[in-house]
This record gives C-alpha cells, sequence and structure tokens, in this order.
C-alpha cells in the first residue's frame, strides 16, 4: 500500500481553523496498512487527542479491531528503538524531546504491559 509514512499533526497544515492539506512527503512509498499510525503517540496525540482518535475511527469505520491494538503496541515498542536512533544519528540536538516523547509512549502503554494506550482509552473526545 502507498503511504505517507510521517502522518502526524506536525505535518498537516490548518488554514483559517480548517485543514488545508499535507507536508513532508520526503519518506513516502510502500508500506504496511498500519504504517500510517507510526506517528501517533510519538507526535500526534500528545497535540490533539481528538485527531489522534479520529484518525484511527476514520481508517476503521468506528469499528477498531482488537488485532490492531495488539499490533500497535508491538509495533510502538519496536518503534522508540528506531525513533532513538534517527533522531541520535540525524537530529542530535533534539535528544531531550526524543527522550520526552519516549517516556510519553513508555507511561501510556505503562511499560507496554497494556495493549490500549491510555490517552485512547481514558479521553473523553
Amino acid at each position: 500500500m502507498f503511504a505517507h509514512r510521517d502522518y502526524h499533526a506536525g505535518n498537516l497544515i490548518i488554514e483559517h481553523g480548517k485543514y488545508g492539506g499535507v507536508i513532508d512527503f520526503n519518506r513516502c512509498g510502500v508500506n504496511t496498512a498500519y504504517s500510517e499510525f507510526d506517528k501517533l503517540e510519538l507526535f500526534s496525540s500528545r497535540l490533539s487527542i481528538p485527531f489522534s482518535k479520529g484518525m484511527i475511527h476514520g481508517y476503521f469505520s468506528d469499528d477498531v479491531p482488537d488485532v490492531f491494538w495488539k499490533i500497535r503496541s508491538v509495533h510502538m515498542a519496536q518503534l522508540l528503538i528506531f525513533h532513538m536512533i534517527w533522531v541520535t544519528d540525524d537530529f542530535p540536538e533534539d535528544l531531550p524531546l526524543a527522550k520526552e516523547a519516549i517516556a510519553y509512549v513508555w507511561d501510556m502503554y505503562e511499560g507496554f504491559n497494556r495493549t490500549i494506550p491510555k490517552w485512547y482509552e481514558e479521553s473523553q473526545a
């Protein structure tokens, strides 16, 4: 499946309070169906829980399967390692922000003792 591969709230253009477009297509290409959710915990849910939940519910037409959460939690655990390597190699000045994001993800999954992140379950958005 063709994917943006860096789709998150920080790469959206908002004009006059409405969706105006998406930027940053330098990572686009073929990837797994769930790859567009990679940045939810690292970027989007920290900026906007309604956006993050809407992305999930829109993709699944409000019927999110349990297997999605199982795949997501494993994928997020793996993604944290690659996120730290990416920041260390390419943006070392952002290392404090990366550590903060990783701590947030660790907390949201309670050390990966849960499959559904707290931001999703605890929000009413």
